[in-house]
């Protein structure tokens, strides 16, 4: 039999959930060929993934887990790195909350925590291909970033105690 090579694990912040973060992975998560580029694991809050789908109106199936290891990586669901970091009472959408940047940046050092790349969230929509100013800054960015991973292999190492205490065995 041919031998069929394993697709890497890309893991997927959501980004502010009280922004357009959400919807917008809701919505790429619902195509087959964004699904097909690698074993996706979506890193944050899912209770917020799921009300992003009630406003983009997907129904993908969402499949929480507390531990990388849990994750199923299977094609009838997205599974989800739960961080449960988002008080439903106090969520507003389109708000500024400092719960929500708390949110944001706790998926991106979980994230980066298991070196699976240098996480960043951009908006492109925000005109980036009609403003040189911006696209020059994103181009600076992302040198920075190449030489920052360069010059650290493990990447990024300060995590959530307890991440690092499952990591360790703890």
């Amino acid at each position: 039999l041919p031998e069929v090579p394993v697709l890497p694990v890309i893991a997927l912040t959501l980004g502010d959930p009280a922004g357009t973060g959400p919807e917008l992975l809701t919505k790429a998560l619902a195509q087959p060929e964004v699904r097909a580029l690698g074993r996706l694991l979506v890193v944050g809050d899912a209770a917020t993934l799921d009300r992003a789908q009630h406003v983009t109106g997907t129904a993908l199936v969402l499949h929480p887990v507390s531990r990388f290891e849990d994750a199923r990586f299977e094609d009838s669901a997205i599974d989800v790195l739960d961080l449960a970091n988002v008080d439903a009472a106090r969520f507003q959408p389109g708000r500024v909350d400092p719960m929500c940047g708390q949110a944001a940046y706790e998926a991106i050092r979980v994230a980066t925590a298991r070196n699976f790349a240098l996480a960043v969230q951009w908006h492109p929509e925000w005109e980036c291909a009609q403003a040189p100013d911006r696209l020059a800054l994103f181009a600076a960015f992302g040198a920075a970033c190449r030489d920052y991973r360069a010059a650290t292999p493990l990447g990024i190492t300060r995590v959530p105690p307890h991440i690092l205490a499952e990591q360790h065995g703890a």
